[in-house]
């Protein structure tokens, strides 16, 4: 490790932000490991957080038209039953672990009995997510997330007679965004329609699992962040899922690539 540095380059920054993120460790014991001041790894994880999240638009955003057809056939694929060809997402929520907010215990304390934010997200069948709504407290209700998003309240994605799977959680709708569920008391036709709905809905838990998995340190053990710090953690988690799956390819955004194409990084 070099000596006392006047500043540091964006790399090694990023550097220090993945270790910080991957390790889940505090400012202090990431600074004693790195050679550097709790306040610099700090600086450091703000400074990158908040590029990352300024960069979402680049990294998260909805499936082009000309992918609908092969975000189908893919679909189908882990359906069996090509009856699937015209779904390109699947949504769903997650809820990511904190520490209980001062004075906000019943607002955060989810259904399972432990303090969260909800992260709502559209994923495809490449396991990318499409779009990503964080923010809201873990006891708020999935209907009330979903219709406080972007996503419903645009009501633009998708346009049939392309749709979105989701679970018996949401009501079945068409407007202003079509999401097709499973049924609630099936026939013996309908549980076969609900089995593969299933097959298909489940890259959302997929791709959730594996993010979770992939910042285990940081999101699985509940975050010891300001809300807005927590919100912006879980968003660039998310950016860096989509990052890993496409394999830093340069169309959806390579990091080291990106401080050097974004002029708000200095």
């Amino acid at each position: 490790m070099p000596g006392k540095r006047i500043g540091w380059t964006n790399e090694y920054e990023l550097v220090v932000f993945l270790y910080w993120i991957t390790s889940g460790c505090s400012y202090r014991l990431a600074g004693g490991f790195i050679g550097m001041s709790r306040y610099t790894v700090k600086s450091v994880a703000h400074k990158m957080l908040n590029f990352f999240c300024g960069s979402m638009r680049h990294l998260i955003k909805y499936v082009q038209p000309n992918n609908y057809e092969d975000i189908g056939y893919r679909f189908c694929r882990r359906s069996k039953p090509n009856i699937f060809q015209n779904v390109i997402g699947a949504i769903d929520g997650t809820h990511i672990r904190i520490l209980c907010p001062v004075r906000k215990h019943d607002e955060y304390l989810n259904y399972k009995r432990f303090y969260s934010i909800q992260c709502q997200s559209v994923v495809d069948s490449k396991l990318m997510f499409n779009d990503v709504f964080v923010g809201f407290p873990g006891s708020v209700h999935d209907t009330r997330v979903l219709k406080n998003s972007q996503l419903y309240k645009s009501g633009n994605y998708p346009k049939q007679p392309y749709y979105l799977l989701r679970d018996s959680g949401y009501a079945y709708r068409l407007h202003p965004i079509p999401i097709i569920t499973p049924y609630k008391t099936p026939n013996s036709n309908e549980k076969k329609f609900n089995t593969t709905h299933s097959k298909a809905r489940n890259v959302v838990e997929c791709a959730f699992g594996i993010m979770k998995s992939r910042w285990r340190n940081i999101l699985n053990k509940g975050l010891e962040l300001k809300i807005e710090n927590s919100i912006n953690t879980i968003l660039t988690a998310c950016i860096l899922h989509n990052i890993c799956v496409e394999g830093g390819g340069l169309g959806r955004g390579d990091p080291e690539e990106l401080f050097h194409s974004n002029d708000n990084t200095g």
